[in-house]
């Protein structure tokens, strides 16, 4: 066991199936439990301590600006740069009255027929649906309760073809899936019932759902860290919205905590229009070519430093992956204490990903959490760190990204510890014609506070919209010239 950890820690590949590995895999999702209990411990002992939930009112109807290095929000200063606040909607507004209630994930829908936004904001005891089309005036609309009344704070949601898909940590919850489209009819507040999809094995506890939200073929939501499966790749079949049907099951790299899963249109020619998942499986980052329900690991890869290997992104280009790492901080296996480094990975080869670079924040500490890019940016949910936002640029030499820091929103005055609150996740995909042209508007979810909606003002523009269609295009056009040509 020695030897293999020592192995992994120089970032070495073990791409053999073995009894070894078995057992490694077992004590990764050891690991996983320790990860589970540490936040667990440091929500009681935030409640303990009378510190969660903030009780802080919700702000809206004006925009809060960054003066001084701060935005000041009922008595508040939070701190910031190149950012303001637009408004701000408390746990208790969102649904979530519980004096032990926290928030958690969150994602978006952009109505296609009526350019509506609105936020889909997870909490420990349900799911909340916020009317963001104008952001400085949120109005919440919908409670969705969890299928389960036990308290969990990891429930995770995504969207396909209009319908939302919810997963939780926890027992007998299995996959929530509602017609988002009956938003159209409602005007005020309602709580509602949302149908469940029931897992043809486990029992019913996922910790994230993933979906491509571009499929070229089948659509599939991935549902990822449950114990059916081993913990892999869960695939459910929801081409037909409203019916669920189970497709197929990825376990030979045990346990994924998170993924995502793309129409790959990158520079490896032999995988273009493939269905490609980017699995971060505890220890390693695993790609697995899960084409037409046929599950195929394509390359599993460790790296130095590694802790407990959490979520991450691809760029838009498919050419260079960011990842993070929850626990080499508190564990200080990158050799600089509690300050949070994001990995960036070469994944030009699915085959052979290697690692380039990292970035590491030098200014406070924190746990870096969820990430997604949009355009040149990074938008990452760090925790007491709040929202950070890096833009990559490839060096004109070497063509390896350069990363900077560029606008921060701290959702956490309180303190920048090695620890389990602030920001859980953000939202960066919305489009507002009123604000693009100038900034970025992000949906941050905070776990002792509730919703922001922050603008970003440090952008470039040109930089920040979003390139995946260009791409995406370019990578067909490259495929139907060889196929011509054979």
């Amino acid at each position: 066991m020695k030897a293999i950890l020592s192995l992994l820690l120089l970032g070495s590949a073990c791409n053999a199936i073995t009894d070894d590995f078995q057992y490694l895999n077992d004590t990764m999702t050891a690991t996983h439990t320790t990860v589970k209990a540490l936040i667990t411990e440091d929500r009681i002992i935030c409640k303990q301590q009378g510190l969660c939930p903030v009780n802080t009112p919700s702000s809206t109807q004006a925009e809060l600006p960054c003066v001084g290095g701060f935005v000041s929000l009922n008595g508040q200063n939070y701190p910031c740069s190149g950012t303001s606040l637009l408004s701000f909607i408390s746990l208790a507004d969102l649904g979530c009255s519980s004096s032990s209630c926290d928030g958690n994930d969150i994602w978006g829908w952009t109505d296609p027929e009526t350019d509506k936004k609105y936020v889909i904001a997870g909490t420990t005891i349900g799911t909340s649906i916020v009317d963001v089309t104008d952001p400085l005036n949120p109005v919440v609309l919908v409670w969705i309760p969890s299928q389960v009344s036990t308290a969990t704070i990891w429930r995770d949601m995504k969207v396909l073809n209009n319908y939302v898909y919810i997963v939780a940590d926890r027992r007998s919850q299995f996959m929530q899936y509602w017609d988002l489209t009956q938003l159209r009819s409602i005007s005020s507040f309602t709580s509602v019932s949302a149908p469940v999809w029931t897992y043809t094995t486990g029992t019913g506890n996922t910790h994230n759902i993933v979906i491509n939200e571009h499929p070229r073929g089948e659509q599939l939501a991935y549902l990822v860290g449950n114990n059916g499966c081993s913990g892999g790749l869960y695939a459910v079949d929801i081409s037909d919205p409203g019916n669920p049907t189970f497709k197929a099951c990825f376990s030979a790299d045990g346990y994924t905590h998170d993924a995502e899963c793309v129409t790959y249109h990158g520079p490896d020619n032999d995988y273009v229009g493939h269905e490609i998942c980017f699995a971060y499986n505890e220890n390693t980052l695993t790609i697995v070519d899960f084409t037409d329900g046929l599950p195929t690991m394509l390359s599993r890869i460790s790296y130095s430093g590694v802790a407990y290997t959490h979520q991450g992104w691809v760029d838009e280009s498919h050419q260079w992956l960011f990842l993070d790492d929850e626990l080499d901080e508190s564990r200080q296996t990158t050799g600089y204490e509690g300050r949070i480094r994001t990995y960036c990975w070469d994944v030009r080869s699915l085959t052979a990903p290697k690692l380039t670079l990292t970035y590491q924040h030098t200014d406070i500490g924190g746990i870096d959490h969820n990430m997604y890019i949009r355009g040149n940016y990074i938008y990452q949910a760090n925790y007491e760190m709040g929202l950070r936002v890096l833009q990559f640029a490839p060096n004109p030499l070497t063509g390896v990204p350069v990363v900077q820091q560029i606008a921060y929103f701290d959702t956490y005055p309180e303190g920048n510890r090695v620890a389990f609150n602030g920001a859980w996740s953000n939202y960066p995909y919305f489009e507002y014609e009123q604000y693009d042209s100038d900034s970025v508007v992000v949906a941050v979810q905070d776990i002792n506070r509730g919703l922001f909606m922050v603008r970003i003002t440090a952008v470039d523009p040109a930089l920040a919209k979003s390139k995946n269609q260009y791409y995406h295009d370019l990578a067909m056009s490259r495929l139907n010239a060889t196929a011509a040509s054979n």
